[in-house]
């Protein structure tokens, strides 16, 4: 994939993680790729941008568009939005983020409720919902804007928000983080972590391990959230970005796609 250098005056500057073995995330992008050029559209709305754990491609979802399949040469049409196969249960929304599972299978999120789309058993099925089951109230809902999987422990990994709305409007009650057996189908999670901050919201994931991810928000705000702690801890501020619609990790890269600019922009890490 080639790269659009970017200029800054700022030096390249790195922090590193809360403990001194872990890696260090580059808050200055190394380059960044045109995706909206790359996908051949001029409307682009990409959610979400993830790496296919077998093959290491890189796959880009777009509310507007579809699947497409990031090459060297740009991005391969996969799947357009009319043509994904009818879900078994009709989805809430859009679709907000997407991981790649391997086998051409992805795990996409919608609002309530996450998704396996085969792409070539050609089907879409209801796979896990956000709810953990004791709190279900016809007026709530819950929103997830980041996904990731880990192949380790065949885990989905979703941060959803919990809202309830009335004739008022909203109400944020609640945020956590919810692991999900990737092989089991209308699952509700496995581990459930209750966030401190009820309006933590991210709008990227990066598996860095079983036990711990990066959690980007819009703004760009990068945290590192570690399993059975009840708040992620501040990095810094990723620079270059102004509306984050999806992340992952690509070896020793983190990409993160911004949704304002339609850009796919690469952080070094360490």
């Amino acid at each position: 994939m080639k790269l659009i250098p970017l200029l800054s005056a700022a030096s390249l500057s790195t922090l590193t993680l809360v403990a001194c073995s872990d890696p260090s995330v580059s808050m200055e992008p190394s380059g960044s790729s045109d995706l909206a050029a790359m996908m051949g559209v001029d409307d682009a709305s990409p959610v979400g941008i993830t790496v296919a754990p077998d093959t290491g491609e890189r796959w880009a979802l777009d509310d507007v568009h579809g699947l497409f399949k990031l090459t060297d040469d740009g991005a391969e049409h996969v799947m357009a939005l009319h043509e994904f196969p009818e879900a078994d249960v009709w989805p809430q929304s859009g679709w907000t983020d997407i991981a790649a599972l391997g086998d051409d299978r992805f795990a996409i999120t919608a609002q309530s409720d996450g998704y396996i789309l085969d792409v070539s058993a050609n089907t879409l099925m209801q796979h896990f919902c956000y709810e953990p089951g004791w709190e279900e109230w016809e007026t709530s809902y819950e929103l997830t804007t980041s996904l990731g999987y880990d192949a380790e422990t065949n885990s989905i990994i979703a941060q959803p928000q919990s809202r309830t709305a009335d004739e008022l409007g909203e109400t944020v009650t609640g945020a956590a983080v919810g692991v999900y057996d990737a092989s089991l189908g209308g699952a509700a999670p496995e581990e459930w972590y209750a966030l401190t901050d009820a309006n933590f919201l991210a709008t990227g994931m990066a598996v860095e391990s079983s036990e711990a991810l990066l959690l980007v928000q819009d703004d760009g705000g990068i945290f590192r959230f570690t399993m059975g702690e009840a708040a992620p801890h501040r990095l810094g501020t990723l620079q270059e970005t102004s509306a984050v619609g999806g992340a992952v990790l690509d070896g020793d890269v983190l990409l993160v796609v911004d949704a304002q600019t339609d850009r796919l922009i690469e952080y070094p890490i360490d």
